[in-house]
């Protein structure tokens, strides 16, 4: 494992401010050290930077990166972050072209290729990687990742410049660029599961001057039409929200009204705090007949290990799903499946003491930031 970081813009003369520039690929080759504790190396042009740490495994002596390769008196580099399993048959390809190597490392091979068949080398590549070759001819960085992202390789733009890195961390190295929460950087993770059933995913707001509920009115009628099914989940993680009875009855009959699915994720019903009492959706009238939901031993009953959890509701519904959920897995190990049982059949007297001893680290922590000056208004629920 080893770590890549730099940055580029066409227009900017990053030597002007040397000891910055300088300073900012220091402090990424820092950031990720972690992926490349054997080596790290540094380069900084007037139009590029890049940083490298490595893990050194093949070519120790000779592997030092930034590489590069001068040819007619231009100069290219590299750094890479990866494995080539034909390295071997390039060489002796490129070999045969005329060129000639001064390491055994993969590294230079790449580099090579790309002096030999232009961007397009990357279809040659059998292997995984991320990699960022500098061109000083046609004024360009060009970043390349493994099909599968087996190797990571992140990059923004600022103030029209180039950034990347192995990591996000060593992005926020460069001057402006702030984490900052995406809706749709949040989405792309949801969506994954979704995606492979083919599924078009829609994201509705939850505010709080709506109580952090979603406004089922405001959800566009023809959202409405296409919907097969709507995700909700109170007590609510990580807005720490409970929702009223009042919500319940709203969202089943706006439900069964456009003829949506609801599922209820209910992992933590037992970790609600103050003395109120954790509610089923399947409880309100008309529920059965559209709804589901998702129960976890995990928190209520500190199962996490054992990832036990079950789905009830519509007959019709669990069935299905209990269809597709053998086509995809094989069952839970049944010492877990008996486990479950017998929390569930047991005294609850545990679920009473960890939700109190919840509550009592609730109290600590928002209590001694609103102390300090930070309004942070108490949790309802769940553990966060």
């Amino acid at each position: 494992m080893c770590g890549i970081s730099g940055f580029f813009h066409a227009k900017r003369d990053f030597t002007k401010e040397r000891a910055k520039y300088q300073e900012i690929l220091d402090s990424m080759n820092d950031r990720i050290r972690r992926r490349g504790p054997d080596d790290s190396g540094t380069f900084l042009s007037p139009h590029f930077g890049l940083a490298h740490v490595r893990l050194s495994i093949v070519d120790l002596v000779t592997g030092h990166q930034p590489m590069f390769k001068t040819v007619q008196g231009q100069t290219w580099g590299i750094v890479y972050n990866g494995e080539l399993y034909n390295t071997d048959e390039l060489r002796q390809e490129l070999k045969g072209l005329g060129h000639t190597f001064e390491t055994a490392s993969d590294t230079e091979v790449i580099l090579t290729s790309y002096l030999e068949y232009g961007p397009e080398f990357v279809t040659k590549l059998n292997g995984i990687f991320a990699i960022a070759i500098m061109d000083p001819v046609q004024d360009r960085l060009i970043l390349y990742r493994d099909r599968a992202g087996v190797k990571p390789l992140f990059y923004t733009v600022a103030e029209e410049t180039v950034v990347f890195s192995s990591e996000l961390k060593g992005l926020l190295c460069f001057p402006g660029i702030k984490p900052r929460i995406s809706k749709n950087g949040l989405n792309e993770i949801f969506s994954i599961g979704p995606a492979l059933a083919m599924a078009d995913v829609r994201t509705y707001e939850l505010r709080p001057e709506n109580d952090y509920l979603p406004d089922l009115k405001a959800i566009d009628g023809e959202i409405c039409r296409k919907t097969k099914f709507i995700m909700v989940s109170y007590p609510l993680n990580p807005i720490c929200k409970l929702a009223p009875d009042s919500f319940y009855e709203e969202l089943i009959a706006w439900a069964q009204a456009h003829d949506i699915i609801i599922v209820h994720d209910n992992a933590y019903s037992d970790i609600i705090y103050d003395g109120h009492v954790g509610k089923s959706i399947l409880q309100f009238e008309g529920a059965k007949e559209n709804c589901v939901e998702f129960y976890s031993l995990s928190k209520s009953f500190d199962y996490t290990g054992a990832r036990a959890g079950f789905l009830v509701g519509n007959e019709y519904l669990v069935q299905n799903f209990k269809k597709l959920r053998s086509q995809i897995d094989y069952g839970t190990f049944l010492p877990v499946q008996y486990g479950a049982i017998a929390a569930l059949n047991g005294p609850d007297d545990g679920v009473r003491e960890r939700c109190a001893e919840y509550q009592r680290r609730r109290d600590a922590l928002c209590g001694g930031l609103r102390k300090i000056g930070w309004n942070i208004p108490d949790s309802e629920g769940t553990m966060f």
